[in-house]
């Protein structure tokens, strides 16, 4: 069957994604979450390169309709706000904007935390988090938990 609806194009897409990373290894480039040492990346944490973060980074794009450096809608305007990359992958507006929207969707209260002057613009956009869970809840262990209580004392992500 073809897909026709949008619904339907968007099960075919995710199916789709799936199969190919599965056949070509694809979720192995991905981080590993962090349990000791100075593995960092966490679902839901400032820095997330397992595949909750990185589908939600590259969901970013989409909803930013980046296209290389000089693609675009809200990135080059809301980052004259806001400077300060959110990671170390922040090379261009583009990647600064899909790092904060991977935050805005894994983890939208510490999100707020980290960014209340940014957050408020996200919130006008899409305003409807499927993550309502408070931050603490979100990361769910120890380490991350005090690594986040950190940063967000600091005012730094």
């Amino acid at each position: 069957m073809t897909p026709r609806s949008k619904d339907e194009l968007f099960e075919a897409g995710k199916d789709h994604i799936f199969k190919w990373c599965t056949l070509n290894g694809g979720v192995n480039s991905c981080a590993a979450m962090g349990y000791a040492g100075r593995q960092w990346s966490w679902p839901g944490y400032i820095v997330d390169r397992t595949p909750f973060g990185v589908l939600a980074h590259e969901l970013g794009h989409h909803v930013e309709g980046a296209h290389g450096a000089k693609g675009g809608q809200r990135s080059h305007v809301w980052r004259p706000l806001d400077t300060k990359p959110l990671t170390s992958y922040c090379p261009d507006d583009n990647e600064w904007f899909a790092e904060l929207f991977r935050l805005f969707v894994t983890n939208p209260d510490l999100f707020q935390a980290l960014r209340p002057k940014i957050a408020h613009l996200f919130k006008a956009d899409w305003g409807n988090p499927v993550e309502t869970r408070p931050w603490r809840e979100v990361l769910g262990i120890e380490r991350q938990i005090r690594a986040a209580e950190n940063r967000v004392a600091r005012g730094q992500s």
